[in-house]
């Protein structure tokens, strides 16, 4: 070993261990997304809990480039609609005052407060500087007051210039009126206005110098390398010696001799084979790396934070590899984020060194780029242009709000004037106005439920024994389903849990190749379930059909991705492909029969039982089965928390959920986010065989906890796509519940078309006048559409958490908005089983709700866009075309109709102990606190409701006294595509004690 590898191999520990304590914290930033069919929802911007929502989303927007808020022009859009009033704008200024007083308590002749409200209220679009010089040439800007200034401020302004210019008429004394005020704003010294930031990346830097771009060289090799090493069984032929990371197979590919014509890759090769490369780990090459660029240490973090988000998403996903090797799709890996980061940081070096040698001839010194940067690249033209829209925001403004115009013409107003429209900037202006479209949506909400509880608190009494319990996720997409089924079912009852039912578990299927883990991905299964056939010549049998029809898809895959066999196939077969992807985009409908035709060739599934009970009752990294008292230990826990037992029915459904469409790389996303991106229709089984058990029944009767003999649990699946219900092990029903099992299957296959009804009107493509048997079977087709590019939803339009007796909500019109989880407070003295929910229900809620978000504010840097260029890379995410960065978060098909707001929490609870929950339930001080999410307390007594704010629980005053009513949901939302306010609906609440 020469001296310069010595010497790299014998860096002192400390240094290699705080290089690798920085990169994973750095790593906090990237993406947390796991690969496409484990995708599930979280807080795009996890890292910034710690700061409050409004700060952390402006200081996220300035790192990642992307937008905090809606547009300013969007929030005047819903102040068109009366979607913001100008109540709500008030509240909000008042809210923000409060917390932040202003400086001073007037501006100029308003007051603080005023001078907000008014601002708020107009919408000022403002040009680059070179179009307001145009327009002060064209005189378009100078010669007339602008159209927003109302009738009556005209007329005022009108009065004024005309005293102030000694020019009787109007239409002189305003030009010159105007020419004189913009002039007085010019001759404003301002020098508050900051210079645009200096560049953080070496790439950006050596832009300028060079105007010659870096990622155009180093992306694609990095692209290239990370698809092929992460690839999951797309790839004809695997990346070789992959279980050695992912940086020694870049130094094996890019050290072989041939390189072709391209100097970066010959160059690269050169350094590779250098031995103190060559023979060095990711973290002394990351180390050699900053000592030949020359980064001082203390812009090392920040470097490197913008070094690895230059492909954040790929990064992410190497990273996520490396945290959860059990989410890969198909093949754990040695997946490491030091890896990338040093492959990074080679072919910077070398893409680096190549451009500044043939464009400036300066050392390949950090320092000494910025200084060159500097002195080249001039800002002052930024800075004039920055001035110059000021100065034209202000004299809008000036203009069009009631200002007193005669002070403006003194330099210290003037100053005065600008200085504060300065303060009351872009951003500031679309949180207020956030904030304000917030409120309404707050108000709306708790308003709506007070008046609601005046009617149905006196009902709220011990009830008749309910024909059927429903159990189903607190998912926002099954309010609708709940709704209409007690519409149909007035003697139901209808609940809400975490969709995984308290089992989580590892779960292996008939059909599955593998086990999967169904529980929110917090947890690890410690239990496994597997489902086996009762007929084991039977399965056989078809088992054996299924495999050749598989061998026959694999080999045509194949086929169709290699050279010789691809070029006959495509020659000798192509066309036959033609038929069915015609038929699939044209007649969706048709080619399912046909499919379905063709699965019945080969027979129906055996029937199947789930293996839930342990032969052994010693602890194990992954046990088959649970104990008799793990088992009862689950039922007791989510029959006490649901609190049905002192009235439980004969039939008791727990309901697990999920989606499957065609074509849809996100599928995953429209699964069930307490499996952890899974269907909960197996945790919902295996919970009704645990609860069915002999033993676990006669184990939770010597708890006290009795399940009467004639009670019987069915587990269900809906699928929230096509709006069909499965259900499982039905021959094991007993006989004597037969007829009232028959009732309940007929009104749940009622509500589903109803849902399908319900869902379609926002669907643009669904005519208005569809009916409800014709709902229903488009929403089949939609999931079955080759071409369809929003199969479903998912939870878009999601805003509230009701967490409360169903009793508090039930009635109530929440157009799909809303989850809904099931809690007695009367049976919850001393607040435990509330805080359990709150500690599950709050992370959850808000994952989904701030992705949601997220992914709307800004589609392109926080969601992955649209869909149509997507294409997917070795089964672990989306690019756009053939070679670009990971897409993170939602593409805009999912999200665009959902409403950006926070998450509001309703709890059914007294503040106080409410409050006391909080404070001492560390996972969800950060989320409410910092504002991630909105908190209230419904009082369990009476139609009080409470708001949490910085001040403590305030009292909410409803907005208004009474609710519209309608007899059911659909002479409500027919022929509308818009969001709807809440309303009663009567058919709903007519439940059994009441009618």
């Amino acid at each position: 070993m020469n001296a310069s590898a010595k010497l790299i191999n014998t860096q002192p520990d400390s240094r290699l261990e705080a290089l690798s304590e920085m990169i994973a914290e750095l790593g906090h930033y990237l993406p947390s997304q796991p690969p496409l069919h484990a995708f599930v929802h979280h807080n795009t911007l996890h890292h910034f809990e710690h700061l409050r929502f409004e700060d952390a989303v402006v200081k996220a927007g300035k790192l990642f480039d992307a937008e905090p808020y809606l547009k300013e022009s969007e929030y005047h859009q819903f102040l068109e609609k009366n979607r913001i009033t100008a109540l709500d704008i008030d509240a909000s200024v008042t809210d923000y005052l409060w917390e932040f007083p202003y400086p001073n308590d007037s501006v100029l002749n308003l007051s603080a407060k005023d001078f907000f409200v008014q601002r708020l209220q107009k919408f000022i679009p403002v040009p680059e500087g070179a179009t307001i010089d145009y327009l002060i040439d064209e005189q378009s800007l100078l010669g007339k007051l602008s159209s927003l200034v109302s009738t009556e401020r005209a007329t005022e302004l009108s009065r004024v210039a005309s005293l102030h210019t000694g020019e009787p008429s109007v239409g002189k004394a305003i030009p010159q009126f105007l020419q004189k005020l913009w002039k007085a704003f010019k001759s404003v010294n301002i020098d508050f206005v900051t210079p645009p930031p200096q560049p953080k990346r070496l790439r950006d830097y050596i832009l300028g110098l060079t105007n010659s771009d870096t990622d155009e060289l180093v992306n694609p090799i990095l692209i290239r390398m990370s698809a092929a090493y992460l690839d999951q069984g797309i790839a004809h032929w695997s990346m070789p010696d992959r279980e050695q990371g992912l940086l020694h197979c870049f130094k094996t590919l890019y050290s072989q001799p041939f390189s072709g014509p391209n100097t970066l890759l010959k160059n690269l090769r050169t350094l590779l084979e250098r031995p103190e490369i060559k023979q060095a780990s990711a973290l002394e090459v990351i180390d050699w790396a900053l000592k030949k660029i020359n980064i001082s240490t203390n812009e090392e973090s920040e470097f490197l934070l913008h070094t690895l988000l230059a492909l954040r998403g790929w990064a992410g996903m190497i990273q996520h590899f490396e945290q959860r090797p059990d989410r890969a799709p198909v093949q754990a890996l040695n997946a490491r984020l030091n890896d990338f980061l040093a492959m990074r940081l080679l072919l910077e070096v070398v893409v680096g060194e190549q451009l500044l040698h043939q464009h400036c001839a300066i050392r390949f010194d950090f320092t000494e780029i910025k200084l060159r940067y500097s002195a080249q690249v001039d800002n002052h033209d930024e800075i004039q242009n920055r001035k110059t829209k000021i100065i034209y925001e202000a004299f809008i403004a000036a203009q069009s709000m009631p200002v007193s115009a005669e002070l403006l013409f003194n330099d210290e107003s003037a100053l005065t004037w600008i200085k504060h429209i300065h303060h009351l900037d872009d951003t500031l202006r679309r949180r207020l106005l956030h904030l304000a479209f917030e409120g309404h949506h707050r108000d709306q909400t708790l308003t709506a439920l007070q008046i609601h509880s005046k009617t149905v608190l006196p009902t709220i009494a011990p009830q008749k024994k309910p024909i059927v319990q429903a159990v189903f996720c607190i998912d926002d997409r099954e309010e609708s389903v709940r709704r209409h089924i007690e519409e149909i079912l007035p003697n139901s009852e209808t609940l809400g849990f975490a969709g995984f039912f308290g089992a989580a578990i590892q779960y292996q299927g008939m059909h599955d190749i593998r086990s999967k883990p169904l529980c929110p991905v917090v947890i690890t299964p410690k239990h496994f379930i597997q489902e086996v056939a009762e007929n084991t010549h039977a399965h056989t049998s078809y088992k054996f059909k299924q495999k050749k029809i598989g061998q026959l898809k694999y080999h045509r895959d194949v086929s169709s991705r290699t050279l010789t066999r691809g070029t006959i196939y495509t020659a000798l077969l192509g066309w036959f492909s033609i038929v069915p992807l015609i038929l699939r985009s044209v007649s969706p409908s048709l080619y399912i029969k046909i499919e379905h035709l063709l699965h019945a060739s080969v027979g129906d599934a055996p029937k199947s039982r789930l293996i839930i009970e342990s032969e052994h009752e010693h602890e194990e990294p992954l046990k088959t089965g649970y104990s008799v008292k793990e088992m009862s230990d689950i039922v007791e826990t989510t029959l006490k928390t649901l609190n049905i037992l002192h009235n439980i029915s004969n039939l008791v459904f727990f309901v697990g959920h999920g989606s499957c469409s065609l074509n849809n790389p996100h599928e995953a996303a429209h699964d069930c986010g307490a499996t952890g991106g899974g269907r909960g229709g197996p945790n919902a089984r295996t919970f009704a065989a645990m609860a069915n058990h002999p033993l676990v029944r006669q184990t939770l009767a010597l708890r006290g906890l009795a399940i009467p003999e004639t009670s019987w649990f069915i587990g269900a699946y809906h699928n929230t796509c096509d709006d069909s219900f499965t259900y499982y092990d039905e021959d094991l029903l007993p006989e004597t519940l037969s007829d009232q099992y028959q009732q309940v299957k007929s009104a749940f296959d009622r509500a589903s078309m109803l849902d399908a009804h319900e869902r379609c009107r926002r669907f643009e493509t669904t005519p208005n006048n569809i009916s409800v048997n014709e709902a229903l079977e488009y929403a089949q087709i939609h999931s079955n559409d080759l071409a369809e590019p929003r199969p479903e939803y998912g939870h878009a339009t999601n805003s509230i958490c009701i967490v409360g007796r169903r009793a508090r909500s039930r009635g109530l019109f929440l157009d799909r908005r809303a989850f809904l989880v099931s809690y007695d407070p009367t049976a919850d003295a001393t607040g435990q089983i509330l805080k359990n929910l709150l500690t599950a229900v709050g992370p959850v809620g808000a994952g989904i709700n701030l992705e949601y978000y997220f992914s709307f504010i800004d589609p392109v840097k926080y969601g992955c866009g649209t869909k149509l260029p997507h294409n997917i890379s070795g089964l672990v995410g989306v690019m756009d075309g053939h070679a670009t960065d990971l897409r993170t978060g939602l593409p805009w098909q999912m999200v665009e109709i959902h409403e950006p707001v926070r998450l509001l929490v309703v709890v059914e609870s007294t503040p106080e102990q409410l409050e006391q929950i909080l404070n001492t339930t560390p996972s969800l001080v950060p989320l409410i606190l910092n504002r991630w999410i909105q908190v209230a307390a419904l009082d369990p007594h009476s139609d009080q409701c409470f708001m949490f704010t910085p001040r403590g629980f305030v009292p909410h005053i409803p907005t208004s006294e009474k609710l519209e009513a309608y007899q059911n949901s659909a002479h409500y939302y027919r022929e509308s595509r818009e969001f709807l306010a809440p309303t009663q609906i009567f058919a709903a609440m007519q439940t059994e004690s009441n009618l």
